[in-house]
């Protein structure tokens, strides 16, 4: 999960989705029949969750780990009298989901003695496969996409980090001495590695020639490699390819009507599931 970080496309991704979300107004209601009432005043778990934290981090956090683990913890804290104080994020690695002997949830959470039930730990899954408690985190579903993405980013900071244009290999006519041809190539290299000194011209004597090995990008097709790339993290994440900076990907007439699709079928979930779990506290 912090690997994953590194790409351009995940962390856009993931602080797009998290930012929206966690920056929309929170509203608290009450049902009173068939009716749904506006509940005034909020209590102060619903305006500030975390004590230590603003708001706008503390659903932040919350999205990140629904969205990379698959799964989100929340730690409740209440008072004597039942009330609560206090809502933290756990780190989903240091918990662990089993059921009892009666086959009713309870979380190993590291540092915690005992174990704890659904009234300590409000439980968040993301995609939930059938006889399984844990939610599926994308990071481990999709690591060979994410590693393929991975890979074209060294693959084209390599590329473009030693040179160019002129990767290849210096034929001489003659003999040369381990020390003569260590002095030509550190010649070479000198003044045309790199990518600011990729363009420079040439200048080879006493019949040398030099003979590029290196493959030009657009035959590698490394361009259009590392924009499947981000096609495929935008899919991962159910985000428009547009909203990740790819022109030409807008699938409806307008870029309203595309949000719109992205609202419904990337965020309305996401928020859906937070508001439900928080209901029932």
């Amino acid at each position: 999960q912090e690997t994953v970080f590194q790409l351009n496309a995940v962390y856009s991704a993931v602080s797009l989705i998290a930012d929206t979300v966690s920056t929309l107004p929170i509203g608290c209601f009450i049902k009173v029949g068939e009716r749904r009432e506006l509940f005034e005043p909020k209590p102060d778990w619903v305006k500030k969750p975390d004590v230590d934290l603003p708001r706008e981090a503390f659903y932040n956090s919350l999205i990140v780990s629904l969205l990379l683990d698959g799964n989100a913890f929340i730690r409740v804290f209440s008072n004597r009298q039942g009330r609560i104080v206090n809502l933290t994020i756990l780190n989903p690695q240091s918990v662990e989901i089993k059921r009892n002997g009666v086959g009713r949830v309870q979380f190993q959470v590291e540092g915690e003695k005992r174990p704890l039930n659904k009234e300590q730990i409000i439980w968040i899954p993301d995609v939930v496969r059938p006889g399984v408690l844990r939610g599926v985190s994308r990071v481990k579903a999709l690591k060979e996409n994410f590693g393929l993405a991975m890979a074209l980013e060294k693959f084209a900071a390599t590329f473009f980090g030693t040179g160019t244009n002129l990767n290849g290999i210096i034929e001489f006519p003659g003999n040369l001495t381990a020390e003569q041809a260590k002095n030509l190539a550190e010649g070479f290299d000198n003044r045309h590695r790199g990518w600011r000194k990729g363009h420079r011209t040439g200048v080879l004597s006493g019949g040398a020639s030099f003979k590029t090995t290196q493959v030009d990008p657009g035959q590698a097709q490394a361009l259009e490699g590392r924009r499947m790339a981000v096609e495929d993290i935008a899919r991962a994440f159910n985000i428009p390819p547009h909203l990740l900076g790819i022109p030409g990907t807008m699938s409806y007439a307008s870029v309203e009507q595309n949000n719109l699709a992205w609202i419904t079928h990337g965020l309305r979930p996401i928020v859906t599931k937070i508001e439900g779990a928080l209901s029932g506290l």
